[in-house]
Order: structure tokens, then C-alpha cells, then sequence
């Protein structure tokens, strides 16, 4: 506005009243860039439609320099409907993208959840041949060889038809040697994605939990053949040397009662704090 204002003052400068054409012209410049507010006005109107914009470049073409100011014109336009208004249209829809609620999210996890579940739902399906609705590994295998959609699923999650058997294994929990839709569909659900870090941690746990159950295992059977040696052979003196801690030693170290299993709780705290190499073969 500021630039466009001085340029048409500089123009009622030089201007020659006395030449009607230039007379006319300086009554359109005055009427659109003849104030500060009558520019801004002009301004805007270019940009947001009021006006097409190059009704106002015709007449800031008649300025002296006007080749110059047009340019400059040009660049305003171009500036704001191609770089700014573009952005901020942007910012707005990325707030409401932003702001869905809560039953939003909720509602599309549900969808994806429910499309997921039909998608492997239809694959169990398609192996049960015999509709008895359990699916043995032989069938499974078949499925995975002959059907190129299930084995083009299964190739998304990392799994060929080498994996069938160790994937059926860990689907059948009940050691059953058949597995139901239900198990399917869990299965399979659990081998989507990346492994997390609870996943990591869970299994951390069990090992840890393991193996202080053999610690404490090897320990007691260690035990009982100190006590059969020492019955067998009472004159001999027992060396002191032991493979393992004793568990009333191990228990104390690690403040555990003789048997954590009723206290999931101290068992986890355990694990956060500790590691297991406290527990390590003396």
C-alpha cells in the first residue's frame, strides 16, 4: 500500500491538468491508490476476488515506471495466493484433521480392527476346507502353497510357507494339534506390526523368571546330593566348594520369599532392579 500510494503521489506530481486523457487517468488512480485505505482496499479486493487483479495492473501500468510497479505487482499476487494463502488454508485444515475426538479415534481403531479381523477370518475360511471350523496344519500348509492371496498376506507380515508349522505351533495353545478361528485371528493379530518394547520386556521377564527358577532348582538338587553323599559317606568331610548358592542364600540376596510365585508384584520390582547376574554361579 505504502509503495503503491508514493508511487501515485509522484504521478499527481507530474501531472498535466490541462490534458484531459491524463486528467481521466489520474481520477482512476486516485480512486483506487489514492489514499492509504483506498490502496489497502485495492489490495485486497486483488487477492480475494473483489476485482480481477488485472484491472488494478492496467491502471499501475499507467504510472511513470509502471512497467517497474507492475512487476512488483505481479509479485504480490502471485506471493500471496500461491505461497501465503496456501499455507494458512494448510495450517487450518491440519487443525481440524488435529482436533477429531475422542469417539473418532476410537471408532476408526474399531473399523481397523473389525477389517483386519474379516480379512483373517476370510483366510480361515478358505483353508477350512471341510467348514468343521478347525484348521490342522496340514490344511494350513496347503492354504499357504496353493492360494496366492493368503500367501501374498502372509508374505506383508515376514511369514512364508517355511514358517507354517512354527507359526501353527505357537497359534495352537492347547497343544490340541488343530487350531479355532479364534485362535487364528488372535494369532495372527499378534504377528502384525513390529515387536514393541512391552513385548521386548515381556520376554526379558519370563527369562529372567526362568532362569532364577533353575537357579533355584539346581541349587536344591545340589542339596540332596551333599545330604545322599554325606549319608553314604559320613567319615568323609564334605568340601565347602558349591556349583550353586544355596536358595536360603539366593533368597536373602535378592529379597525374595522361598516361593515369589503368590507375589507377581515383588517378582516385577525384582526385575527392574536387579538383574539377574546377582543370582550367577558362585
Amino acid at each position: 500500500s505504502i509503495i503503491f500510494g508514493y508511487a501515485a503521489a509522484s504521478f499527481f506530481e507530474t501531472l498535466d491538468l490541462d490534458n484531459p486523457v491524463e486528467v481521466d487517468k489520474a481520477v482512476r488512480m486516485k480512486l483506487y491508490f489514492g489514499s492509504m485505505y483506498e490502496s489497502c482496499v485495492s489490495l485486497f479486493c486483488a487477492i480475494f476476488g473483489g476485482n480481477d487483479w488485472m484491472y488494478y495492473g492496467d491502471v499501475i501500468r499507467e504510472l511513470d515506471d509502471g512497467d517497474v510497479y507492475f512487476m512488483m505487482f505481479v509479485f504480490y499476487i502471485g506471493f500471496c495466493l500461491v505461497g501465503l494463502l496456501n499455507v494458512v488454508t494448510g495450517i487450518f485444515v491440519d487443525s481440524a484433521v488435529c482436533t477429531r475426538t475422542e469417539d473418532e479415534v476410537v471408532d476408526s481403531y474399531r473399523e481397523d480392527l473389525q477389517r483386519t479381523s474379516d480379512e483373517v477370518k476370510r483366510i480361515f475360511n478358505a483353508a477350512d476346507i471341510h467348514t468343521s471350523g478347525h484348521l490342522t496344519l496340514e490344511a494350513f500348509e496347503k492354504c499357504l502353497n496353493q492360494n496366492a492371496w493368503v500367501a501374498a498376506y502372509f508374505a506383508g507380515l515376514d511369514i512364508g510357507a517355511d514358517d507354517a508349522g512354527t507359526i501353527f505351533t505357537l497359534m495352537d495353545t492347547n497343544n490340541s494339534g488343530d487350531i479355532t478361528v479364534d485362535e487364528f485371528v488372535k494369532g495372527t493379530m499378534k504377528l502384525k506390526g513390529h515387536a514393541k518394547s512391552i513385548d521386548i520386556f515381556a520376554i526379558m521377564f519370563d527369562i529372567t523368571r526362568l532362569g532364577l527358577q533353575v537357579h533355584k532348582l539346581c541349587s536344591f538338587v545340589e542339596d540332596q546330593f551333599r545330604d545322599i553323599r554325606r549319608a553314604v559317606e559320613p567319615q568323609r568331610r564334605l568340601s565347602t566348594k558349591r556349583l550353586f548358592k544355596p536358595v536360603k542364600q539366593l533368597v536373602a540376596e535378592l529379597n525374595l520369599p522361598e516361593d515369589d510365585s503368590d507375589d507377581p508384584t515383588r517378582s516385577t520390582r525384582l526385575r527392574l532392579q536387579k538383574r539377574f547376574s546377582h543370582a550367577r554361579v558362585v
